[in-house]
């Protein structure tokens, strides 16, 4: 009878053994079983001689079908056993209805012996023949089995290698294939593909070491399902062994959590039977470093939350090993030294993803009526494309009618679910763990400064918080805060919920913003005068109106609200006395007339009034806010003057009043403002600036853009000596800068843009630690400085848009950047000694005949010309300046209009070949390569973005992005040919792509190039 692993008939077997007893049962096929057995892999051994009759069983046929791998040992009393070839026609049947593998093990017998029947397998065959004359057709089956089978590559014992190596080897393969530990994911996968597609991408570089791959993002956001599917993707690959070590955060928790871990991990890699057991944490690692570290194995770590336990769990694991850890906090996969681009960021499903995701929770395969998918849009609102939430909401609303629907949506709307709330609290409980600080900081945030530039929020909260900004980037790291390219701050939807109404500008996830609202509610969602931070109007309106301040609020710090929409405003002129207020935020209260009195509001720090467009007034009693250090009155443009009580504050630091468009005159008394830091002061009518600025003795910013009355800057601005910006952009009745602002020997950036000067004064060139000067679009400007060299730490000169400049020239020589395009009537440049001239824009200098010294642009990676006449270009772009070019460190790119490169590159033809068979002749002296791209015609104006990548045996360059046409020069330094014969790859999406090789004849010290067109699709060069 048969003898599997069980004495309790399984349903399914991992392995079924095929074998002559007689031939094998006491040696190979013996050690196979156990070996096996020890894997903990379950095996079906069926052995003909325990079995009687003439015909295996049903119960065999069913064991057959229900067996992933086949293993048949083939030895030479095989084919003596019609049991064991009927066996054999059943697995081929099985194998090929299924698609399930098959290993053969020739035993002591030659493969060609099994195929064609020869030796003792002939005789066999003529014993069957006699002995089922009958049956010829069954016969026949066999043959055609033994024929098939023995065309599969399998094991050889032969004597000449070990049978235990060999054993290993097919139990290796079989583990590979099995994927017994292959997980649930989810219910419904949806938008995993597009995912596992990215993360595996950064895979396919390779590396010799273990590969870390590091997934994070908020709590529900997917990173657990995404690293299940990651695993079983990777699983059939060539690992000798797998964990997925789940919810170790959790885990950890419990008594001995780290030692049940180091456990785990051990003993689902090494599959066996004899568990192993950790009884310490040290015990842990040594057996770790002994049973697993030579494998090459695949490991995952969910959750993660110290890299502590990281360090007690993978140790150093076979190259080639893939750990995976999820976590919610980036910080951790620094410390655990995950390589940045060995990082993803898991997202939030899109909204498309979101609405396959609920519908299939909602309505299974069901079609929703109208209505359902109107209220539906409630739903995926609130959810914000969070997983964890559109599976509770859908599965929530299941064959749940209308009215349900609608009474659910309304509860959302009021309060959030609970076990959403759980999930997403993790993240605020381990903030409160690690510093209280941290989770008082994000409800600040979360209320009151969604849509804030980041550098007025850490201002803000330096007050109250030390090192505010390195907060800031802790809750960035853990998935509770994003900043975008503006310095806005944004949060997932989710995570606004915990504060207060997002806005375009930045946002915060809705259910996490209401759970911070349960949190600043302090359990009296009812009465705002109890809650720790107000952030309703109509709630600061009342508190501030009737006089509510509990306890808690008269220990405010910060008030933010906004006075429009038919509000009531409050009676400003006995407000509460809030004396522990620091921050007074009513931005955009456009209904606002008029400010409170301010002697209720000793200890005030900031006072932002912005966009409050009904304002007509501040009140005269900010002269005694003796502390406050920031005054915002942007874009009051009802506000006609300032009182001069405000020249009292003798600690403001910060005053704006951009376009405060009726404003007509700044204060008389202005420069008593002794700690003044920035003034800005765009937008106004004012026709003069008061003397008094020059006093402002701390003054280090000076903005006065788009002051088109203004008529002059007074001389005294000159005494400003801690002056770093001065910005007069657009003031277009200034004619001329005062004579001594050479003085200001601290500025460092002069915006002069728009303005109508025709020279500019010698003065300037004693601007020592001027690093920025900008004076585009001074259309009057007709020459620059004599001495302009002299300024010595300019580093950008913008002078585009200088229409009548005729040449630029004594540049100073550590510029790096120089913008002239479109200065119609500039003859000539000469950019001589500019050794650190990283980018040269010409463009559209249509009367330019000369460029001096661009041979000498050792630090050059970009230079622009399109527009410029094609007699220059002939002229400057010529075969010697490449040959200078590739004898420099950095690839150069060089802008052209599409068909001027088609004229020039023509003479670069020299020995053109229409081969694709490239060899570089190391004869002469290889310099470099050309590579020349121009769009279609159709994409002249489409400013469509190009890339290239250009690879050659381990070498690579390119990923760059370019927008129009472009010459590119790729020195020999980097990017090198050291044989003569090479596969070179040049990828492109451009229209049209030429690529060159350029050497120079040592004998005759004439320059070669080789040549050939690419199309649009990656085109190999051999």
């Amino acid at each position: 009878m048969a003898s599997p692993t069980s004495q309790t008939p399984s349903p399914s077997w991992d392995v079924f053994l095929s074998f002559r007893g007689i031939d094998t049962r006491y040696t190979f096929t013996s050690h196979l079983y156990s070996a096996l057995d020890r894997y903990n892999i379950p095996t079906f051994k069926d052995d003909p001689e325990l079995r009687c009759g003439e015909v295996i069983s049903d119960a065999l046929l069913k064991a057959i079908q229900e067996s992933k791998i086949y293993v048949v040992v083939l030895s030479q009393n095989y084919a003596s056993s019609s049991w064991c070839l009927d066996e054999l026609v059943a697995i081929l049947n099985c194998s090929r209805a299924m698609q399930r593998t098959v290993i053969p093990v020739f035993y002591n017998v030659d493969p060609s012996v099994v195929r064609y029947q020869k030796g003792g397998f002939e005789s066999d065959f003529k014993r069957h023949e006699i002995r089922f004359g009958g049956e010829m057709e069954r016969v026949e089956k066999w043959r055609l089995a033994l024929k098939e089978v023995a065309n599969n590559s399998g094991k050889h014992v032969d004597g000449k290698t070990s049978e235990a190596d060999i054993v290993n080897e097919i139990v290796d393969e079989i583990l590979l294939q099995i994927q017994s530990f292959s997980l649930d994911v989810a219910r419904y996968p949806v938008g995993l593909d597009s995912r596992l597609k990215d993360i595996t991408a950064l895979l396919s570089r390779g590396t010799k070491d273990v590969i870390k791959i590091g997934l994070f993002g908020m709590g529900g956001i997917g990173k657990t399902t995404l690293a299940k599917a990651l695993f079983n993707k990777l699983l059939p690959g060539s690992f000798k062994g797998s964990c997925f070590l789940a919810n170790v955060r959790e885990s950890l928790g419990n008594s001995k959590g780290l030692e049940s871990l180091q456990q785990q991990l051990i003993n689902d890699v090494l599959r066996s039977k004899n568990k192993v057991e950790v009884n310490s944490v040290g015990q842990g690692i040594k057996l770790i470093d002994q049973k697993i570290c030579s494998a090459k194995i695949l490991v995952v770590i969910d959750d993660l939350e110290d890299h502590q336990e990281f360090q007690s769990l993978v140790r150093r694991f076979a190259p080639g090993s893939v750990v995976i850890i999820t976590t919610r906090d980036e910080e951790i996969l620094d410390k655990i030294e995950v390589e940045t681009q060995n990082r993803y960021k898991v997202n939030v499903l899109s909204d498309a993803e979101s609405e396959t995701l609920f519908f299939r929770h909602a309505f299974g395969d069901a079609q929703p009526s109208n209505t359902l998918k109107i209220l539906s849009k409630d739903i995926l609102r609130l959810a914000g494309g969070l997983p964890l939430a559109l599976e509770v909401f859908g599965s929530s609303l299941y064959k749940k009618s209308e009215v349900r629907w609608k009474s659910y949506i309304e509860t959302l709307q009021r309060s959030p679910n609970s076990r959403i709330q759980e999930k997403l609290k993790i993240s605020l409980e381990a903030l409160e763990s690690d510093d209280p600080l941290l989770k008082k900081m994000f409800l600040d945030i979360s209320c009151l400064f969604i849509g804030w530039n980041k550098e007025k929020v850490v201002e803000i909260l330096d007050t109250y918080y030390p090192y505010a900004d390195d907060k800031i980037d802790i809750l960035k790291n853990r998935c509770l805060l994003t900043i975008n390219s503006r310095d806005e701050f944004r949060m997932h939807d989710l995570l606004l919920d915990m504060g207060k109404e997002s806005r375009d500008e930045l946002r915060m996830h809705d259910l996490i913003q209401d759970m911070g609202k349960e949190i600043a509610h302090n359990n009296s969602p009812d009465e705002p005068g109890k809650h720790s931070r107000l952030w309703v109007p109509k709630e600061i309106c009342s508190v501030l109106k009737e006089h509510k301040v509990s306890n808690v609020l008269e220990k405010l710090k910060t008030l933010i609200t906004r006075f429009s929409h038919g509000l009531t405003i409050p009676d400003f002129r006995r407000p509460p006395c809030l004396e522990n207020l620091k921050t007074l935020n009513m931005r955009f209260s456009r209904d606002l007339t008029t400010t409170p009195d301010f002697t209720r509001l000793p200890r005030l720090e900031n006072l932002y009034l912005e966009g409050c467009t009904s304002l007509k007034e501040v009140h005269i009693s900010i002269g005694s806010l003796v502390n406050l250090v920031s005054l915002n009155l942007k874009s009051c443009s009802s506000l006609r003057s300032l009182p001069d009580t405000i020249c009292e504050l003798k600690a403001l630091e910060v005053l704006c009043v951009d376009a405060c468009i009726w404003l007509k005159a700044l204060p008389t008394q202005l420069g008593n403002l002794k700690s003044l830091l920035e003034l800005n002061a765009r937008w106004l009518r004012v026709l003069q600036l008061p003397d008094s600025i020059g006093d402002l003795s701390k003054l280090v910013k000076l903005k006065l853009d788009y002051n088109e009355n203004l008529e002059y800057l007074p001389n005294t601005i000159c005494n400003l000596r801690t002056l770093e910006v001065l910005s007069i952009m657009y003031c277009t009745k200034v004619e001329a800068l005062p004579v001594e602002l050479g003085n200001i020997e601290s500025l460092i950036e002069l915006r002069a843009k728009g303005t109508t000067f025709s020279k500019l004064s010698n003065t300037i060139c004693n601007l020592r630690l001027l690093k920025n000067l900008d004076i585009s679009d001074c259309y009057k400007l007709d020459s620059l400085p004599d001495q302009l060299w002299k300024l010595t730490n300019l580093s950008i000169a913008d002078l585009s848009g200088c229409g009548n400049l005729l040449s630029i020239a004594d540049l100073p020589p550590y510029l790096t950047r120089i913008d002239a395009r479109s200065c119609l009537s500039l003859e000539s440049v000469n950019v001589s000694n500019l050794k650190l001239l990283k980018e040269l824009v010409l463009t559209d200098c249509r009367a330019l005949t000369k460029i001096l010294g661009l041979g000498e642009l050792a630090s050059l990676y970009r230079l622009q010309l399109r527009g410029c006449h094609s007699s220059l270009l002939a002229r400057t772009l010529t075969m010697q300046l490449f040959e200078i070019y590739c004898g420099f460190n950095q690839e150069i790119s060089i802008e052209v209009a599409a068909e001027k490169i088609l004229e020039l590159m023509g003479d670069l033809a020299y020995d053109i070949s229409s081969s694709v068979n490239l060899q570089a002749n190391l004869s002469y002296s290889y310099l470099g390569m050309i590579l020349c791209f121009t769009p279609e015609i159709q994409e002249v104006f489409s400013a469509k973005e190009v890339y290239y990548t250009v690879t050659a045996d381990d070498q690579s360059v390119g990923q760059k992005r370019l927008y129009g046409s472009y010459i590119v020069i790729i020195p020999r330094s980097v990017f090198t040919l050291a044989k003569d014969n090479h596969t070179i790859k040049v990828t492109s999406n451009a229209g049209r792509v030429w690529f060159y090789l350029l050497y120079k004849n040592e004998d005759d010290n004439t320059l070669v190039s080789q040549r050939f067109q690419v199309e649009e699709n990656p085109a190999e060069l051999l």
